[in-house]
């Protein structure tokens, strides 16, 4: 976190504490139907069985809808377990987001999203930025960023007050998580080299990397889950483009469509949410 001079971590913290009370004063607290147990229970099946649910397309037409201008949202179950969690991102950071990534776009080519499977996630550009580790904790950077050496880390640095904000978003809703992200595992990378000499760090303020979509049409993404992300914590989605004017974020165990527009931040399980 980036530190004024003159002032003390706790100060900053303080201040940053009160602006997101401040911001989330009114926010609307909805009941989940569904245990944050169950889910992670339901995750441990054989990867790439989804719900039932999602075999009736037609259904989500029933589910609960949240549009963006209800505001700030909080989704918990019934045991106080935070599932969900939709607040506001400064338009000047995703300003920045939106410029700087079109300086990507003639950069490298077009790829499928959604690994195998073209279909999965649609036909547009998808870029990880992350510090990847095998089953043996040997960390490294991920083949799009050593692909897009300096262009890429150039994107990060300039989008790292986005990271900073949505990090301490994330700092004061589960300082559980947060803790976790920062803690040992960020020492443990550090330990390894980068190929230009580098100590490995994260690279999405405490996230240890990002995905950058771009070039995605209304009709070109399929519902997914992301298997193998950690299942306590938080995966964070922010829509960002010209040309984007809202779509809706459905979650299928939980029945529920989340509005999403320009200016909205949602944190959300992705390992244990089909959506």
């Amino acid at each position: 976190m980036p530190m004024p001079r003159g002032t003390s971590l706790e100060s900053v913290v303080g201040e940053l504490l009160e602006k997101w009370e401040d911001d989330r004063v009114g926010y609307l607290s909805l009941p989940s139907p569904i245990l944050f147990e169950t889910l992670l229970d339901r995750s441990r099946q054989p990867k790439g069985i989804f719900p039932l649910i999602t075999e009736q397309p037609a259904a989500i037409h029933s589910f609960a809808y949240y549009p963006s201008s209800l505001g700030t949202i909080q989704i918990r179950d019934t045991r106080g377990v935070i599932l969900g969690y939709r607040f506001k991102i400064p338009t000047c950071l995703l300003d920045t987001l939106n410029s700087t990534s079109k300086t990507l776009d003639s950069y490298g080519p077009w790829i499928a999203g959604g690994g195998r499977d073209a279909l999965v996630r649609g036909l547009y550009r998808s870029r990880h930025y992350a510090i990847w580790a095998d089953y043996n904790k040997k960390y490294c950077e991920s083949r799009e960023l050593l692909r897009d050496g300096e262009k890429g880390r150039g994107w990060l640095r300039a989008n790292r007050g986005l990271f900073d904000y949505c990090s301490n978003q994330l700092r004061f809703l589960c300082p559980e998580q947060y803790l976790r992200m920062t803690g040992h595992v960020v020492k443990d990378m550090a330990k390894v080299m980068s190929t230009d000499g580098r100590k490995l760090r994260p690279l999405g303020g405490v996230w240890h990397g990002v995905c950058l979509n771009q070039g995605l049409a209304s009709d070109e993404s399929r519902s997914h889950q992301d298997w193998m992300d950690d299942k306590r914590l938080f995966n964070c989605v922010a829509p960002f483009g010209d040309g984007f004017q809202g779509g809706d974020l459905v979650l299928w165990q939980m029945k529920m469509r989340i509005g999403l527009e320009i200016g909205d931040g949602f944190f959300f399980y992705g390992s244990l949410l089909m959506r």
